[in-house]
């Protein structure tokens, strides 16, 4: 069995909830590339490629559904 995290987020929570969410990852990401940079470790940045995929995931799903949503509602 295998757990789709967007249409898991995208269904259970609400889009404030998901935009907390969000913006807590990113808060981690801005302070990891400022400790990468800082300390000149650009490796550092690596172990962020999943969460930026997530978020980058999330975002496109979120487009997608409220393009639809605006497309139903012109038609």
């Amino acid at each position: 069995m295998s757990v789709d995290v967007v249409k898991e987020m995208l269904t259970n929570h609400s889009d404030a909830e998901v935009i907390a969410y969000l913006d807590s990852v990113m808060t981690g990401l801005l302070q990891n590339y400022k400790i990468a940079t800082k300390q000149n470790q650009p490796e550092l940045l690596y172990s962020n490629l999943g969460d930026i995929a997530m978020v980058a995931s999330i975002i496109r799903a979120m487009k997608k559904r409220n393009d639809a949503i605006a497309a139903q509602k012109e038609a």
